[in-house]
């Protein structure tokens, strides 16, 4: 029972390691304005914006679920006004 106890502590430990350097790597890729895909170390991404302004990260790793991240770009607009 001990041994299953430090087992699962080993597994969390890992997970929160891969989804720190996860997370590390989507924000670099959603600070770019384009779609892509690729590999890095253990993770492979798809990147791609809808028509709508939103963001869709996908990053896999192996023996993972992985991590799904969205962001909605939004557009600044300058509106000019006539007294």
């Amino acid at each position: 029972m001990v041994l299953d106890v430090f087992s699962g502590a080993a597994r969390l430990g890992h997970r929160l390691e891969m989804e720190t350097e996860a997370r590390m790597l989507a924000r670099g890729l959603m600070a770019g304005n384009a779609d892509t895909a690729g590999e890095a170390g253990p993770f492979s991404w798809a990147l791609a914006r809808s028509q709508t302004g939103v963001r869709r990260l996908e990053i896999d790793w192996p023996d993972a679920p992985g991590l799904v991240l969205s962001r909605l770009d939004s557009l600044t607009a300058i509106v000019e006004s006539t007294p």
